[in-house]
């Protein structure tokens, strides 16, 4: 069974966190203004990668434990 883990959004890099204590477990340089959300041991979060300001918004899914980016997709977003 996997530990529980929580998930910081700390301009620009999203943090992968233990949830007892909040050890870092990875960061991904990735600048977003809105929560990621965490499903099947996916984090999906909407966003670009920081330092590349003008790059499109994109939607990226990262893997819980390691913060690999699983893919990412820059026509999946829409605004509304």
């Amino acid at each position: 069974m996997r530990k529980p883990f929580s998930f910081l959004l700390l301009l620009p890099f999203l943090h992968g966190c233990s949830g007892s204590g909040a050890k870092l477990l990875w960061q991904a340089p990735i600048a977003s203004e809105t929560p990621p959300i965490v499903r099947n041991e996916t984090v999906y979060v909407k966003g670009f990668h920081a330092g590349r300001h003008g790059e499109a918004i994109r939607l990226f899914a990262l893997d819980t434990q390691t913060g690999n980016v699983r893919w990412s997709a820059a026509d999946a977003v829409k605004e509304v």
